[in-house]
């Protein structure tokens, strides 16, 4: 950065002589007033440069913050994305044994319909048997009646298993949508904090520029004040 030209006076261009300034009172007093002025022109330069440090603190204090809030929401958004995954897996897991289930519930009904029907078809041959083939009839029926049981059981098993993997499965996909949602959030909040960091480093970056151009000007002011023979 270049050094800044020292800053024009507004108490006049002369130059000081402290000698001259001995030989009247006037010329003393003036000298004085003169010395004031730019020792007041000094206090305010310093005062900007002052400023301009402080600032330039508060900005790497708030830049810090920044920069921890940032990375705490980028890996509570991490850890929010690997729940997100895993109640992905489980709802997709539930949904291939419900497809599953729905396969084996569909071939017990279609084994219990089939039952009954040989059931009915066996009936009827059998009515019309002679009464020599009633006890075959009989042992025909019991069988018939024990495979439609057991039919209707597997069915009623796999029906009620049905059910609870659609339940599952809805839970699941409850669950999941509140993952989603809640990862949502975390990736707006990670984006406004972000910004904020961005905005931050970037104030940063200015004031301590700003700091260094206040400090270089006091200085240049206090050592042109000097060269004019105006010492504080």
């Amino acid at each position: 950065m270049p050094t800044p030209k020292a800053p024009t006076s507004m108490c006049g261009s002369g130059k000081g002589d402290f000698n001259a300034s001995l030989n009247s009172l006037n010329a003393w007093k003036a000298f004085k007033k003169v010395s004031a002025c730019r020792l007041k022109e000094s206090n305010s330069r310093k005062a900007t440069r002052d400023a301009a440090v402080k600032a330039w603190f508060a900005s790497v204090t708030a830049a810090g913050h920044s920069s921890v809030a940032l990375a705490k929401a980028i890996r509570a958004s991490k850890a929010q994305r690997g729940r997100l995954t895993a109640a992905k897996k489980a709802y997709h897991k539930i949904s291939k044994a419900l497809k599953r289930q729905k396969a084996i519930a569909k071939r017990a009904q279609a084994d219990a319909v089939a039952a009954r029907k040989l059931m009915v078809s066996t009936n009827a041959a059998a009515a019309r048997r002679t009464a020599a083939a009633k006890l075959d009839q009989l042992n025909r029926k019991i069988a018939m009646n024990r495979a439609v049981t057991k039919a209707n059981g597997v069915l009623r098993a796999a029906n009620a298993l049905h059910k609870k993997l659609h339940r599952q499965t809805n839970a699941n996909k409850r669950q999941m949508d509140a993952q989603q949602k809640k990862m949502n959030g975390d990736m707006r909040k990670q984006a406004k904090l972000h910004k904020v960091n961005m905005t931050n480093q970037a104030a940063k970056k200015a004031s301590k520029a700003a700091s260094i151009r206040a400090h270089k000007a006091y200085a240049a002011g206090a050592r042109k004040n000097a060269a004019d023979g105006y010492y504080h």
